[in-house]
């Protein structure tokens, strides 16, 4: 799941990865295993049309008034309790809980480089247990803090790892899930890029490899600094709960899901479904690029050279095929979420696929295109979006299954 600071304008970045009644179970084959045991969960998507619903209003939202406790920095990072109060990196420097009902119930700030002390506030986790992760760099490392905001120790990788993961997720037991991107040095030449997903031990110690994934292309146009992914390339996602942990690579409707509760992490079951006609025509790269033209439009006339040139210059590489999604998120109750790659000129509502604990397919749900979705309760849906004049908002909306 993708629990973190959004790409700025200048990082250019893309990523990756159910509420029916019985009487739809039909529209997913029974799992059968294969010849190493894993359970193989096939959905048909055309045969069940259930759905999920969330409520037209919000229950409340905080960021959109001037009080101390409403005004918010920087959402760096955001994670949500069992009851529907959550976590927040406000800034570089500052955590904040919020309760079920939205209001403040406790804050820590410290800046510095002691072992409580944070350097570079990103990305925010919690765990079942109500544990609050919060990530700083660098190198990496995460603060940890009980439901009260009292920090409780602090855990660094080891070997270091030098920069912020691209995705990460925290087990019941305190181990941490890492996917580290292999870095490349900039170049003309678009090349694959690969996503190390990795466990460490509650300590920190590096324990295990979970593999390495596709995480689409990445290079810089001649003459241009811009490190930028080829357009539509899929990239590889993660999220995890409780000692899951699935994973796939947008380029194919298929999902891997993982146990991670013995020593070396083992493959359970496999989710996949027919995602339709996905090919990408001269009209959909005409549509991307009027859309990132429509993003930096706000910049001034050097800055929009120097971004919108590269980004839609006819020689960066565009994909065959669409990804078919880029964000997964285990809800609350076990239940995957995962969310539909919007295509370029797309003005209707995001659409979410929900998936049981056993891999059955559940519902599918249609939503707003908020900024980010933070979290799924069993009863919750909880967002970040921005306002017209630009300041973020958290809110929370009541979720129907």
């Amino acid at each position: 799941m993708q629990q973190f600071l959004r790409p700025t304008s200048l990082t250019v970045l893309l990523v990756l990865f159910g509420c029916g009644g019985p009487e739809n179970r039909s529209a997913t084959s029974a799992g059968a295993r294969d010849s190493a045991g894993v359970v193989i969960v096939t959905a048909d998507l055309t045969a069940d049309d259930t759905t999920c619903s969330i409520a037209a209003q919000p229950d409340w939202r905080v960021g959109d008034d001037d009080t101390d406790d409403e005004t918010l920095d920087t959402i760096r990072g955001i994670g949500a309790f069992r009851d529907g109060g959550f976590a927040i990196a406000n800034g570089r420097a500052e955590v904040r809980i919020y309760n079920r009902n939205g209001l403040l119930a406790g804050s820590y700030e410290s800046r510095g480089e002691g072992p409580s002390e944070f350097r570079n506030a990103f990305y925010a986790f919690v765990t079942t247990s109500d544990t609050v992760f919060v990530g700083d760099h660098d190198p990496w490392r995460f603060l940890v803090f009980d439901r009260n905001a009292n920090w409780i120790r602090t855990v660094t990788a080891d070997p270091p790892v030098p920069n912020s993961p691209r995705d990460l997720a925290v087990l019941d037991d305190g181990r941490l899930v890492l996917g580290n991107e292999d870095l490349q040095m900039p170049t003309p030449e678009f090349r694959p890029s690969v996503l190390d997903v990795v466990v460490y031990s509650r300590s920190g110690a590096l324990a295990d490899s979970v593999g390495r994934f596709t995480y689409g292309r990445r290079g810089a146009l001649e003459g241009s600094d811009i490190m930028m992914p080829g357009m539509f390339d899929a990239r590889t996602s993660l999220t995890a709960r409780g000692s899951n942990v699935a994973l796939g690579s947008g380029s194919e409707p298929e999902i891997r899901t993982f146990d991670i509760a013995g020593d070396t992490p083992k493959l359970i079951r496999v989710i996949r479904w027919d995602a339709g006609d996905r090919t990408v025509s001269a009209a959909d790269v005409r549509a991307a690029h009027d859309d990132i033209r429509a993003s930096y439009a706000h910049l001034s006339e050097e800055l929009q050279t120097q971004i919108i040139g590269p980004l839609t210059h006819p020689d960066r590489p565009v994909a065959d095929r669409f990804p078919v999604f880029d964000d997964l998120i285990y809800g609350h109750d076990g239940t995957l979420w995962v969310k539909s790659y919007l295509r370029p000129g797309s003005t209707g509502d995001a659409r979410w696929l929900a998936f049981d604990q056993s891999g059955s397919y559940a519902c599918s749900l249609a939503m707003p295109a908020f900024d980010e979705v933070a979290a799924f309760g069993s009863d919750f849906v909880l967002v970040v979006d921005a306002l017209e004049d630009g300041r973020e908002i958290i809110a929370r909306y009541g979720l129907t299954r």
